[in-house]
């Protein structure tokens, strides 16, 4: 009888704090779905009514991009990305203390993060990457003690990244590029050392690079491309990077000498170094680099030749362009079956185009050799570089021979954005295009585009599938007088390599 007795006040305890429990739960969830219904409210224009069922007559659980946990039906993910939400945040969103996850990227959300936020300590991912948000990158991001990814790239965050957001020591993933940041990268990003990926690019960034920031052995990445970051890299710049795989530094102001020690970074597969002031030649131990595919190495100060051990490489592109590189091109190079882009436009290299070229370059789409000093033949394999759509030789000097390019090959040729093409051959040899002037001077035409030109037009003027060569050359040899019956032609010969600005005249010449 008295155990009965015992027990029973016990039991009462229990269910009284049961009560409380439910109780405490059921406002906890009711202060989750105000958060919510205060951002919809904050949401001026969904698209296509995509948070309908936001309703204050449902369980917020049951919410389009809503997730909760089992045991509380608290909030723990909202992934409302991708939906053309136009509105601001609301500070409400500060009360859902036991979300995890919240991604509201790919919106035109505008305004601050509200200060609200900071409450927030359960955060370990959040994405506001493709929206407006302005201010300053907050503070207190520093105080989650459990964030591991944060990007909020492509926004019109300003001002300057305060020290102690680098507090967030757990920190795997910091993606904050094309904003209006500005001032030096702080000394005291260091302290992430368990940071995988940084990608700062494309802000305002002035100052040398933090010499912590190459002390973080865990980075995969680092992207700090298109700011003004000065200054020269350390020459042990990999002795602590083993695992870099992509060093994007392009468009700074960087000088020095690119450090000759990157094999230290065997797992690199993008160097990124283009748009610089570096000087000095290019280090043979990069072709060490065996997991090396995208090398950008243009619009430098450089010096020497290219070295030949890069043809070990498996590169997928290439880029060396105005670099002031010399000397006669390896023939390795064309030997990196995998290449589907080399631009070496504007140098001083010398040497000779291989017939072999096509077939030691299969999946070749782009190919500058303009404003060099290659000689010899154009060979006529050209046309078997079927993957070919940009080829540039303007500006070298290249001579004799028989250009064997049929029109069907010329669509490569110039990146012109050819469609239809009136006529099916095209295979004059030098010697039948040379032009004599008065003084006796030879001449052939400047481009393989004023051939297609010439061509075409006469094409066009004749109505006819095939124009004779004998009908071809006469009108060439009389003064070129196609190009009096066009006009002036002011179309640049070399096209810059984003643009399409060649278009095929099909207009009739009056004789």
């Amino acid at each position: 009888m008295k155990k009965t007795q015992f027990l029973f006040p016990f039991g009462a305890s229990l269910l009284q704090g049961f009560i409380v429990y439910l109780s405490l739960a059921e406002a906890n969830s009711t202060t989750d779905k105000s958060a919510l219904l205060a951002l919809k409210e904050y949401i001026t224009f969904d698209p296509q009514n995509t948070l309908a069922n936001w309703s204050s007559t449902s369980s917020v659980c049951s919410w389009i991009g809503v997730a909760c946990n089992s045991s509380h039906q608290r909030i723990t993910a909202l992934n409302i990305s991708n939906m053309g939400l136009i509105g601001s945040i609301p500070p409400h969103m500060g009360n859902l203390s036991f979300i995890i996850s919240l991604d509201i990227s790919n919106n035109e959300f505008h305004g601050n993060i509200p200060q609200e936020f900071a409450h927030l300590h359960r955060l370990q991912y959040m994405n506001a990457n493709f929206n407006n948000i302005t201010g300053e990158i907050p503070s207190w991001f520093g105080l989650f003690p459990k964030l591991q990814h944060l990007f909020l790239a492509y926004n019109t965050f300003s001002g300057r990244i305060a020290p102690k957001v680098f507090h967030a020591s757990n920190l795997e993933t910091l993606v904050l590029g094309f904003n209006f940041l500005e001032g030096q990268i702080p000394e005291q990003i260091g302290n992430l050392n368990k940071l995988q990926w940084l990608s700062l690019g494309t802000n305002r960034f002035t100052g040398s690079i933090p010499q912590s920031l190459f002390s973080i052995s865990s980075f995969q990445r680092i992207v700090l491309t298109n700011n003004s970051l000065s200054g020269n890299l350390p020459m042990d710049i990999c002795s602590q990077l083993p695992n870099l795989e992509t060093l994007a530094l392009s468009i700074n102001e960087l000088e020095g000498k690119i450090p000759p020690v990157l094999q230290a970074c065997s797992k690199l597969q993008i160097l990124s170094l283009s748009y610089n002031k570096f000087s000095g030649s290019i280090p043979r131990q990069i072709g060490n680099l065996s997991q090396l595919t995208n090398l950008y190495l243009g619009n430098n100060n450089l010096e020497g030749e290219i070295p030949g051990e890069i043809g070990n490489l498996n590169l997928e592109l290439m880029s060396m362009e105005n670099s002031g590189l010399t000397g006669i091109l390896p023939s390795s190079i064309f030997n990196i079956t995998t290449l589907t882009w080399i631009n070496l436009y504007n140098n001083k290299l010398s040497g000779s185009l291989s017939p072999n070229m096509c077939t030691s370059l299969p999946v070749i789409g782009f190919l500058d050799l303009g404003s060099n000093q290659f000689t010899g033949n154009i060979p006529r394999e050209i046309g078997n570089c079927t993957s070919l759509t940009n080829f540039y030789l303007s500006g070298n000097q290249f001579a004799g021979g028989e250009m064997g390019i049929s029109l069907l090959d010329m669509r490569m040729i110039c990146g012109l954005p050819i469609t239809s093409i009136p006529c099916k051959e095209f295979i004059p040899s030098n010697h039948q295009l040379q032009v004599t002037d008065k003084e006796g001077k030879i001449s052939y035409p400047s481009s393989v585009f004023e051939l297609l030109f010439i061509h075409t037009e006469l094409c066009v003027l004749f109505n006819e599938s095939k124009v004779s060569w004998s009908k071809w050359i006469d009108y060439f040899h009389r003064g070129r007088d196609i190009f009096g019956a066009l006009g002036e032609i002011t179309l640049p010969l070399r096209p810059k390599h984003d643009e399409k600005v060649f278009s095929l005249p099909h207009r009739a010449l009056k004789k």
